[in-house]
């Protein structure tokens, strides 16, 4: 049976489901409504949606059929009138899950819910898991097909990944790629003053039809995690949302095959299995492998992608989510096998986003807001290497203006030579002279090739 695309908005009084199914027959359909469920069947769609709040069965309720955009529109009445059922919007989260049987519960360990995360326990982050929450256990055999999509494979422990993770990382920095980008804003600065449909306008609360047809395949199921396991999911949020976000800024909102590579790249979540304690930990993360990888690598350009990121994020739910599945979608088109990426990390962000509370969200933006980044904290020298860039820079300042100097010199002396007005009386002087002035000449030149063999060796 097919899941057909379905919408629902509500009042005090009803609750209204919008159901698009263009290929059943208008004669063969049934509707069940039962306390907070809702049944749906009209050949070969089946529907079966568990509501936030109580339903009634009674003569208020309709139904009609649009036979030009082929959808029905069907009227339920609320048990409780001026209960606002939540999360109405949140397309995956409303279909009945299959619940496994006997499911196994581990001490500490909860169905995703609000936590207080002022009470944190221990950390009891799986130490070789990898994927969504480092769940997948099972040994990882098909690294030498995705070496493009992995920086290393994920069968190491935790600690092993983050410590290979910087070794790679120090040894990919290019400080004359850092420097080329900081001095030479030609490029740049013309990213750095684009402003983004996210900026200028309320991002949109509603789901395209497109955007729809994904989340309903979308499986509804629970998850199980720790405070910690927890923590580093929703943290885990940013460190994917920066990058294509870094992507979107530098394209100009024009996403390109290539988009995939920087998004899977910048984002140790995705290129190295990494999953953060802290916000702080994330943040050096992504602004150190956005100086090393990318084609555009200027720090102030890194933190108005933050900003961007922070935007996003304080647009709630919906707004994010809508970054995933732009995501999605490239992964999938993606050249380089990043398919994978969406069965380890992106379809499970994606339902994991419409179960969790506006809380954890609100969670999250405080600490990014209370995050205070410097260049020291990147750990790439990058102060010192500025600093040395500007010794350097000054002192070849100060050699072009000597050599300037020296070439207006050998300029006027050759003008005097040209704008002589002797007799021929005068004319052993003038020799005299202009013997003289060549000497002279030859001497300043002598003087600026030595000079200008200095400022090379420099």
């Amino acid at each position: 049976m097919l899941t057909p695309r379905f919408t629902l908005h509500q009042d005090d009084q009803f609750v209204y489901i919008s159901i698009h199914a263009p290929y059943s027959s208008i004669k063969d359909n049934e509707c069940l409504i039962e306390d907070n469920d809702f049944i749906f069947f009209a050949s070969p769609y089946f529907l079966r949606l568990r509501l936030p709040g109580r339903l009634k069965d009674s003569d208020l309720c309709s139904g009609s059929f649009d036979c030009n955009c082929q959808t029905y529109s069907i009227k339920i009445e609320k048990e409780n009138y001026g209960e606002v059922f939540e999360n109405l919007n949140t397309i995956t989260n409303l279909l009945i899950p299959c619940v496994p049987e006997n499911p196994s519960f581990n001490d500490k360990i909860e169905v995703v819910t609000s936590i207080n995360y002022d009470n944190e326990s221990p950390s009891s982050i799986p130490s070789n898991g990898y994927g969504f929450g480092n769940k997948i256990l099972s040994k990882f055999n098909t690294f030498e097909l995705f070496t493009e999509v992995f920086d290393f494979s994920p069968d190491l422990s935790i600690e092993e990944r983050k410590s290979k993770r910087k070794d790679i990382e120090n040894g990919s920095f290019s400080s004359d790629h850092y420097l080329a980008d900081l001095y030479d804003l030609e490029y740049i600065q013309e990213h750095l003053d684009y402003v983004g449909p996210w900026q200028n306008q309320e991002c949109t609360t509603k789901f395209t039809n497109s955007e729809i047809d994904l989340l309903k395949e979308l499986p509804n199921k629970e998850y199980i995690f720790t405070t910690e396991e927890k923590k580093g999911i929703l943290i885990g949020i940013i460190d994917i949302i920066f990058p294509l976000m870094y992507e979107l800024r530098t394209t100009a909102s024009d996403l390109n095959p290539e988009s995939s590579w920087t998004v899977n790249k910048l984002s140790s979540t995705l290129s190295c299995s990494t999953i953060f304690e802290t916000v702080e930990e994330c943040i050096i993360s992504l602004f150190r492998r956005s100086l090393i990888y990318p084609l555009y690598r200027n720090y102030d350009l890194l933190l108005a992608i933050l900003n961007d990121t922070k935007i996003i994020l304080n647009a709630g739910k919906i707004a994010i989510i809508k970054r995933f599945i732009e995501i999605h979608l490239l992964f999938n088109l993606s050249q380089a096998s990043r398919y994978i990426l969406n069965d380890m990390f992106i379809k499970d962000y994606l339902i994991f986003l419409q179960k969790i509370d506006d809380s954890d969200i609100t969670w999250l933006i405080e600490e990014l807001n209370n995050t205070q980044i410097n260049k020291d904290k990147l750990c790439l020298e990058l102060i010192e290497l500025e600093k040395a860039a500007e010794i350097v820079k000054n002192e070849n300042t100060k050699d072009y203006e000597e050599i300037t100097h020296l070439m207006s010199k050998c300029a006027n002396l050759n003008a005097d030579d040209t704008d002589s007005d002797d007799t021929s009386d005068e004319t052993s002087d003038s020799d005299s002279s202009s013997s003289s002035s060549s000497s002279s000449e030859d001497k300043s030149k002598d003087d600026y090739g030595q000079l200008y063999v200095n400022t090379q060796a420099q």
